[in-house]
Formats: structure tokens, C-alpha cells, sequence
């Protein structure tokens, strides 16, 4: 395969992938349209990436492959990888916000300083920098009897090398971690304990699936408050992003009657 054949490809699959969700519904799969209009744009594409112009053969070939493509992306759908795949899941979500967008009209344009100000004192706990702790951390398997956590415990504070014990020998130290981090690993219960933990001195056992883990904090930083003149920059982008979710989210509400949602909560 030619390395012009490999761009024509990827050409035309781009442009099934962003835009033949949108100008068909996976139940009508009997018609592939492919017009002038749509033909052209593949070859300017083309045109611009080799930085010529097409020729006869190479324009037939472009109609070919997106015919190829266009049968691909709907036999994914028809076959539910849309649904088994998370990345799919997501672009397409990503892209049919975009389209949701463009329907209704919305057109960024840049916040006033006022507005931004008043986003950061709306949202200002979004900017804090979170507690972080350095962790040294020994994890005792959890098919050891509990009577050994004593002795841990003991040999620890007694000033042995954490580095040596524990699992396969290999304690663990980990630098600014955040009580967040934590928590996704063991939950915020767990996390909240180890940040209450005194500085300097060896703490434990905490007990998850994994075992038994005990804890020391050798350093903490306490959280602090940023001001707009830290943020500004990232603030602009947050607001112009809320902006853009609230258009979506009120298309979604026009759209969503279209739907009958079954909820099965587990109590």
C-alpha cells in the first residue's frame, strides 16, 4: 500500500468518523449518500495535504475508500461497538456536543473582566491548592495474622528501615500526595484517617483488601488559597467551558423528551 493510498484513507475515515454520526441514524443503513459537495471536500483535504492536485485516479480511489469507510462505521454501530468501547463512547459524545452547539447558534466569545472576577468568587474553592502529605507507607499483606501488627508497629517506631519490610520487602514513599489521590484508591474514610495523623511518627495498622498498611508523614504542606491573578488564565477556559455545558445541557433538556428513562434504583 502507497503511502499517498495510507493518507487517502485516513482522509476519508476522518471525515466519516466526525461527520456521518450526525446526517444519519444507525437504523437507516440501506442508502450511502456521497455527494459533489462532500467529494470535493475529501479532495481539497487530499489536495492540501500533498500540496497538489489530485489525480483522475486517485479522485476515483477517495470515492472508494469513504464508500469502504461509511460501511465500516455503520456495521460498528449495527454490531454495538459504539456501546463496548469507552473511547468511541466518548469522542462521539464530545462530537455531538460540539453539533449541539453549532444547532443552537452559540457563539464563544470572550469574557469581560468582571465576569471573570466573578466567576473566580463563585468558584474560588476550585483554585485551592489541596493539603498535600509526603507518605512512608509499609503494607503487610493481608494473609498475615494480626497478631504480627504489634511487633510491626514496635520495629517501626524502633527506627528499622521501612524500605526492607513489609511487602516483598519494598516499603513505599510517596511525595505531596493528596488526601484525593487517597481516597480514590481506599476511599475518603481511609484517606481522612491517614490525614489526621500526627506528623513524624509511625501510625497503624489501617486495614484495606490489600492488608495492613501503617503510615507515617515525614512532611505537610497545608492547603492554601490562590489568588485570581494566579488563576486568570485558567479561569477563562473554566468559564467559557460552563458556558458551552450550559448550552448543551438546556439542548438536552428539548431533546431528552424524545426518550422514556427507566430508572432501577437499588436501595
Amino acid at each position: 500500500m502507497t503511502s499517498n493510498h495510507i493518507t487517502l484513507k485516513l482522509v476519508a475515515l476522518a471525515l466519516v468518523c466526525y461527520g456521518a454520526y450526525y446526517r444519519w441514524s444507525p437504523g437507516d443503513d440501506s442508502v450511502i449518500e456521497l455527494t459533489a459537495s462532500m467529494i470535493e471536500g475529501i479532495a481539497e483535504r487530499q489536495e492540501a495535504l500533498l500540496e497538489r492536485p489530485l489525480t483522475d485516479s486517485e479522485r476515483v480511489e477517495v470515492k472508494e475508500i469513504y464508500i469502504q469507510e461509511e460501511i465500516l462505521f455503520r456495521e460498528a454501530f449495527r454490531r454495538g461497538l459504539d456501546r463496548g468501547d469507552r473511547r468511541v463512547r466518548s469522542m462521539l459524545i464530545e462530537h455531538a456536543s460540539r453539533e449541539l452547539l453549532r444547532a443552537a447558534g452559540h457563539e464563544p466569545s470572550r469574557p469581560s473582566e468582571s465576569e471573570l472576577e466573578s466567576y473566580f468568587d463563585a468558584h474560588a474553592e476550585r483554585y485551592r491548592v489541596p493539603e498535600r502529605v509526603d507518605l512512608q507507607q509499609v503494607l503487610i499483606p493481608a494473609a498475615t495474622a494480626p497478631t504480627a501488627y504489634d511487633d510491626v508497629l514496635t520495629e517501626l517506631r524502633g527506627g528499622a528501615d521501612f524500605t526492607k519490610m513489609g511487602a516483598a520487602g519494598l516499603g513505599a514513599e510517596v511525595k505531596e500526595v493528596t488526601r484525593s489521590r487517597i481516597a480514590q484508591a481506599f476511599g475518603l474514610d481511609f484517606a481522612n484517617d491517614v490525614f489526621a495523623l500526627p506528623d513524624g511518627a509511625w501510625h497503624g495498622p489501617f486495614t484495606s483488601s490489600a492488608g495492613a498498611h501503617f503510615f507515617r508523614i515525614p512532611k505537610r504542606w497545608p492547603g492554601r488559597e490562590l489568588s485570581y491573578e494566579d488563576v486568570k488564565g485558567t479561569i477563562e477556559q473554566d468559564f467559557m467551558r460552563d458556558s458551552e455545558a450550559l448550552v448543551v445541557e438546556a439542548e438536552l433538556e428539548r431533546i431528552r423528551r424524545r426518550y422514556r428513562v427507566d430508572i432501577d434504583d437499588v436501595d
